[in-house]
């Protein structure tokens, strides 16, 4: 009788540790999983690169190149190329373009416009995106009469990058294309900023091999920033400079 007091004894006591083993096990394996959960593309990550690529516009690198048109003959062309870097409190990002530009007449020989195209190379990082990016685009700047005190920017751009996003002391490689088009941007020709002007902008983001597509339009605020409205109806304020 003592010897089956014993055996449900021990029996009673596996059965109760195993089932104080399952919520155990249930909160390891909760853990474990939220540290293997894939790494997303968030809205941040989005809004993130699209504020870097719009400091890649290259409005203010235009208008500072177009200072000499006025020394030009017609069917003037050149090349010209810019550096620029631009750092903050939590990240850093740096930018060589490439620029070939003609200077186009009417039929008076007055000039009309400069017809820009760029190439170049950008790199960022960030709190948790780091990216090298290749980037071209075509722009046309017009209003070049003296006595107008802005030019006048359209165009387009499309930047491919590659690089990582980082989250939770983890990594994921992920590239990235952001297509910019602008229309009537207006540069001040003195201070060469922008003043005014609207565009859109096209995202698609690949991670893990899960991609992402949005949309957005961008307004420019004339202080160096910009509202960026996204396709979910979020609107951002980020800086164009």
């Amino acid at each position: 009788m003592l010897t089956n007091i014993k055996k449900r004894q021990k029996f009673n006591l596996m059965k109760t540790n195993f089932f104080f083993l399952i919520p155990l096990a249930f909160a390891f394996s909760l853990l474990f999983s939220s540290c293997l959960k894939e790494i997303e593309i968030s809205e941040e990550d989005v809004v993130e690169s699209i504020e870097a690529t719009l400091k890649s516009n290259g409005s203010e690198d235009m208008a500072l190149i177009s200072t000499p048109y006025k020394a030009a003959a017609c069917g003037f062309t050149n090349d010209t190329t810019v550096t620029k870097s631009v750092s903050g409190t939590d990240f850093n990002w740096s930018r060589t373009a490439n620029w070939n530009w003609v200077v186009n007449c009417d039929s008076n020989n007055a000039y009309n416009n400069v017809v820009f195209t760029e190439s170049g190379s950008s790199t960022f990082e960030g709190p948790r995106l780091a990216w090298t990016a290749t980037h071209g685009g075509s722009f046309t700047l017009s209003n070049l009469l003296v006595s107008e005190a802005n030019y006048i920017v359209n165009g387009n751009m499309t930047r491919n990058a590659g690089g990582s996003i980082t989250s939770r002391r983890r990594s994921e490689n992920y590239s990235s294309t952001v297509v910019h088009n602008w229309t009537n941007i207006n540069v001040n020709k003195d201070s060469r900023s922008i003043v005014s002007g609207t565009g859109t902008v096209n995202y698609s983001g690949s991670i893990a091999g899960n991609t992402i597509t949005r949309t957005g339009t961008i307004v420019y605020n004339g202080n160096g920033t910009a509202t960026l409205t996204m396709d979910n109806g979020n609107v951002f304020t980020i800086q164009t400079r």
